[in-house]
């Protein structure tokens, strides 16, 4: 049976939207001098407004506009309490967005704060980073802790970093402390990081006979017999 509720300035809404929590008339007057009642199976909001389901307390989620399904609950070992009692995930300790209702996740001493990382994360500018994106040849911390001392399969930028032989010497910046661009001169070309001379510089291997002249002097192009076959296969 559908029935509405007459808010107090004549405004018409469903009466199911009366004392749900939420203001649907414009004056605010379907949430006022509202009392509900639960059953066992439920959880009465602190504000009297709301009846829940008790499967929903302290699950992380809060379904009471007061917040007292959230509310003096035993946190996880994953989980911080913020002073008004709600518990949130340690991931969210001084990341830089308020995620406890009275700010206590976002201290004014942030940076002095002592984060705790699970086994396949790292500590990152004071958050924990996942595990995924460790290694992906992509700095996350601005530091480059994510992207140092990992194993590489071509080559290491001084600060660790990985990079692929074809970025050495290519004349576009690809480590964040420019090692990649920095040593490509005739003395320093190294074979073992796939580099050859080139007039006064280095280029990657791969560029060698590779039907584009990258040299001045033409050097990259000539004598290409022998690399004839395996660049046929390479294109």
């Amino acid at each position: 049976m559908y029935y509405e509720f007459t808010c107090k300035n004549s405004q018409c809404i469903s009466g199911y939207k009366r004392c749900d929590g939420h203001y649907d008339c414009d004056d605010r007057s379907d949430e006022a001098n509202c009392t509900v009642s639960c059953t066992e199976e439920q959880f009465s909001c602190d504000n009297h407004t709301r009846c829940i389901y008790k499967t929903l307390l302290c699950d992380g989620i809060t379904n009471c506009k007061d917040l007292s399904d959230e509310l003096n609950c035993t946190c996880h070992k994953d989980q911080f309490r913020c002073t008004d009692g709600l518990c949130v995930h340690e991931s969210q300790w001084c990341d830089n967005i308020f995620d406890c209702a009275d700010g206590s996740d976002e201290p004014a001493d942030c940076r002095q704060c002592v984060v705790s990382c699970a086994p396949n994360q790292i500590e990152c500018d004071n958050h924990c980073l996942s595990g995924q994106f460790i290694c992906d040849g992509v700095r996350h911390c601005s530091d480059g802790k994510d992207e140092s001392s990992c194993k590489c399969d071509e080559a290491r930028c001084d600060d660790g970093m990985c990079i692929m032989y074809s970025q050495l010497c290519d004349r576009k910046i690809d480590c964040a402390d420019e090692s990649d661009e920095i040593y490509c001169t005739n003395r320093s070309c190294d074979s073992k990081n796939h580099l050859i001379a080139c007039d006064d510089h280095c280029i990657p291997e791969s560029w060698r006979c590779d039907g584009k002249l990258n040299c001045i002097d033409k050097s990259d192009e000539l004598s290409c017999s022998k690399y004839a076959v395996f660049n046929f296969f390479l294109k």
